[in-house]
């Protein structure tokens, strides 16, 4: 359930709602990250300095045809498997498939680092949308409620399919604070769909369920 969580914010982000808002260009309020300090992100390790043989096992936990690896996987398999991991995420030269799913994967460790990362990519200009959508679950799904000053950012952009991932997120947080957030959020809200999910992730909470 875990890994399957790690998944589903992306795809509700692209889904048939993709033709509910028009797309918000590149530079805008979306490339914008709320003004929190964060640790350092440290240099990683050149992907070519750890061991061919341990390249390729990342690699093939990483390309499985039903997402990525459990945590339990990648310990067994791999000496050092967060900078790895970190290593092939921010590697150009690695195809994207492979950098995105390293990065779903740093959500298993979720420390200071591996925040900085999230949150300097959400920051970035060059990040691409679908990126973000998938940033913000994984926030959520690793930090909980440390991860609300991102996802609420996220609630009071332009762009509806944003919000409808930040409605997600929160529901994936599950707590006191973010159903009070979704509470705020529904009053403002103009949208019939927006306010639609706001309700069923408002309920969910109120249930103690969690995303599938």
């Amino acid at each position: 359930m875990r890994r399957l969580s790690l998944l589903l914010l992306p795809l509700l982000a692209s889904s048939s709602l993709a033709t509910a808002a028009a797309p918000v260009s590149a530079v805008s309020e979306l490339t914008l990250a709320p003004p929190i300090t964060l640790a350092p992100l440290a240099a990683s390790r050149a992907l070519a300095s750890f061991a061919a043989e341990q390249r390729d096992k990342a690699m093939l936990l990483l390309s499985g045809y039903h997402g990525i690896g459990t945590k339990a996987e990648f310990e067994a398999t791999l000496v050092e498997p967060q900078a790895l991991l970190a290593s092939i995420a921010r590697d150009a030269a690695v195809d994207p498939v492979h950098r995105d799913r390293a990065l779903a994967a740093l959500v298993y460790w979720p420390d200071e680092q591996t925040l900085s990362l999230y949150g300097g990519l959400l920051a970035a200009a060059d990040t691409t949308e679908m990126n973000r959508h998938r940033i913000i679950g994984y926030l959520a799904v690793g930090y909980g409620d440390r991860s609300i000053p991102w996802v609420e950012h996220y609630l009071t952009v332009t762009d509806l399919q944003f919000r409808l991932t930040a409605i997600e997120a929160l529901r994936t947080i599950g707590s006191d604070h973010a159903r009070d957030l979704l509470t705020q959020a529904e009053v403002v809200e103009l949208s019939p769909l927006v306010i639609e999910r706001i309700k069923v992730a408002r309920s969910s909470i109120l249930a103690g369920t969690k995303p599938r």
